[in-house]
């Protein structure tokens, strides 16, 4: 074979190796996945492996705000393909969400620190620090503080960003307050190691402005003390000691009482998590909370000198009626703690399987059996964590109670809850309480199967 026909030859071979490169490439984008909930249960893993990162405040580790953010996706991700409810379409949408999230991931590393070495620095020339952050076109953030309030030499983290997944944990304290807020995350990791300083720009706040600012815990869903603050020009100036969500709120108070209103929580009232406007607590325990969270002191609309006739008018023209329910919480289904999958959670569990023992509560007209749920848990001391998410119509699921979790007894467990003995096909959020309803939430570790739900078939 000649020279010349050889190289034919070769380039024929190379062009189809190309060739078939070039349509696997193409392919990759294309072809539609078959089956798109078993393709975002490999994202999942793919997603698990990705969240193994360094937890720091140096460039390129990662704030743990991060990190928690992500495994929230993650664990929606999961409750997705365990429902496998959603519309081919709608999978389809969250399926390529989800893999546009794990890509943000990967690029959301610290970019914006002080190294070690860099606060060594500013120790070593004793300098002051300054440092601008935009978070929008309308917003920024400015950073100060003294190099000679340093207390050790450890990277800072100046990352900050706001925050909108707290739509409605704002929304309750907004009524509670009378203010307007909004959400802002300073992604350093723990306290800083020095006093620092941030001024945050708010469009059209003014010095006669009532303005609050709070630090948020997600775990517990509450806001710690007032943090003093300071208002100029559109700023609101205020000292941090570590990072987290900050709520700060502002606005116009239309009376001067609510310049020292506290949120409700904060107040000798029921719990935390009722409505702001609530205002049926038991009366020998505590004064009434207004809608500001105010103690409203018991009314008394006769004197001695009265006719007797007119005294006992007055109490229920005053007093609206009580409404009662009784709420339970059990995990009998993993007595037997060897069916836990995270044996961790063990210590966890009530040999008697009662988290919760039934409890007669008060509740406002209107409150969900969710609302009720995130009330009682927190008068109780009893760990709840909740998600809002796309597979519950924006409503809330109820991903663990006392630190058993959805998954910690296999694939098929999970928290579900019961009225009357019915199991409503319906989110938590959407049953609004019934005077006399028994309301049970119970641990399932066979998709309702083990509990009685009439739906498992």
């Amino acid at each position: 074979m000649n020279p010349e026909k050889k190289r034919k030859i070769r380039k024929i071979i190379l062009l189809s190796i190309l060739g078939l490169w070039i349509i696997g490439f193409i392919a990759k984008f294309t072809i539609e996945p078959a089956d798109y909930y078993k393709s975002l249960n490999s994202k999942i893993e793919a997603a698990e492996k990705a969240a193994v990162v360094e937890i720091g405040n140096d460039n390129g580790q990662y704030s743990q705000y991060t990190v928690d953010a992500f495994l929230e996706k993650i664990r929606e991700a999961k409750a997705v393909v365990q429902e496998k409810n959603l519309k081919h379409s709608k999978i389809k949408e969250y399926y390529n969400d989800f893999c546009d999230s794990i890509k943000e991931f990967k690029k959301a590393g610290n970019k914006d620190c002080l190294s070690e070495s860099d606060v060594q620095k500013l120790i070593s020339e004793g300098k002051d620090f300054q440092k601008s952050t935009r978070l929008s076109d309308a917003q920024s953030v400015h950073w100060q503080f003294s190099a000679a309030d340093i207390q050790q030499g450890t990277a800072i983290n100046l990352g900050v960003k706001q925050e909108l997944n707290y739509t409605d944990v704002l929304k309750k304290y907004e009524e509670q307050l009378n203010l307007s807020g909004f959400a802002v995350v300073f992604l350093h990791n723990g306290s800083f190691p020095c006093a620092l300083t941030v001024t945050v720009s708010v469009e059209n706040v003014s010095a006669s402005d009532n303005v609050q600012v709070y630090r948020f815990n997600p775990a517990a869903q509450e806001i710690g003390e007032p943090i003093p603050s300071r208002i100029s020009d559109g700023q609101v100036s205020f000292a941090i000691a570590e990072g987290g969500v900050y709520f700060i709120f502002c606005g116009t108070p239309e009376t001067g009482e609510n310049e020292t209103t506290q949120p409700t929580q904060d107040t000798p009232a029921t719990g935390g998590e009722t409505s702001p406007d609530a205002t049926q607590t038991v009366p020998t325990e505590a004064p009434a909370p207004t809608e500001q969270g105010h103690a409203k002191p018991h009314e008394s609309t006769s004197a001695p000198t009265q006719a007797p006739a007119v005294a006992p008018t007055q109490p229920p023209a005053t007093e609206p009626p009580k409404n009662y329910c009784t709420i339970e919480i059990r995990c009998d289904t993993v007595v037997d703690t060897s069916k836990l999958t995270r044996p961790e959670v063990a210590p966890y569990i009530p040999k008697d399987g009662t988290i919760l023992a039934t409890t007669k509560v008060e509740f406002i007209e209107g409150e969900t059996v969710f609302e009720l749920l995130k009330r009682i848990t927190r008068e109780e001391g009893i760990q709840m964590e909740f998600r809002h998410e796309l597979a519950y119509s924006g409503g809330a699921y109820i991903e663990g109670i006392n630190h058993l979790y959805e998954f910690d007894a296999g694939s098929g467990s999970g928290w579900m809850y019961k009225v009357n003995g019915w199991f409503p096909n319906y989110g938590c959020h959407s049953y609004k309480i019934k005077p006399g309803d028994a309301i049970v939430w119970c641990y399932t570790c066979n998709i309702g199967k083990d509990v009685g739900d009439q739906y498992y078939d």
